[in-house]
């Protein structure tokens, strides 16, 4: 999933959060991966907070549905 975000990109991948500096989108900048265990994961951002919501459903691997703050 990605979460657009005034000038950056949060991409919620299986592993982590990935996010992007995209003040130039022809090439985005790597900026910082939070790293969790593998799960589906969508990200949500709020002003200076991300939502990472860990689902382990519908094969995402078998960990416990959690919300981590960032």
């Amino acid at each position: 999933m990605i979460f657009p975000y005034q000038n950056y990109l949060f991409l919620g991948a299986n592993d982590g959060v990935y996010i992007f500096d995209n003040s130039n989108p022809a090439s985005p900048n790597f900026i910082s991966k939070f790293e969790h265990v593998r799960s589906c994961d969508p990200v949500f951002v709020s002003d200076d907070v991300a939502y990472v919501t860990l689902n382990g459903n519908g094969g995402c691997a078998g960990f416990e549905n959690q919300l981590d703050v960032l």
